[in-house]
């Protein structure tokens, strides 16, 4: 679709509405090729692409040995979560982690003297 709009005194100009509710952003990149202004939304990704980005870093994560401790895509539907939220999971994973330790360590005491 085309659309001719006017630039004010200061050199703006206003986007349509209806093309701006397209994006879920309010961030543009403008650039300027020959005799072209070419603008294009920035900070948003797509549902479909931010899933197979997630599931690029999981895949790399796995790889290199590291433990995934909160997967989007198995713990909440690929969906981010509330850093309330978030915090709260890992302190309950360090939760769990301190009693595994302790358990550990004292298991450790324990063992009779050679």
């Amino acid at each position: 679709m085309t659309k001719i709009v006017k630039a004010t005194s200061k050199g703006q100009i206003t986007l349509p509405a209806t093309w701006r509710k397209q994006f879920n952003t309010d961030q543009f990149l403008l650039n300027f090729t020959k005799n072209k202004l070419i603008i294009e939304p920035i900070g948003i990704i797509s549902k479909k692409d931010r899933l197979a980005s997630l599931k690029e870093i999981i895949k790399n994560e796995k790889k290199m040995g590291g433990e995934i401790v909160f997967d989007a895509i198995r713990d909440n539907k690929g969906e981010g979560v509330e850093l309330g939220k978030f915090i709260k999971i890992l302190e309950d994973i360090d939760g769990q982690d301190n009693k595994i330790s302790k358990k550990t360590s004292s298991k450790k005491k324990k063992s009779p003297a050679k």
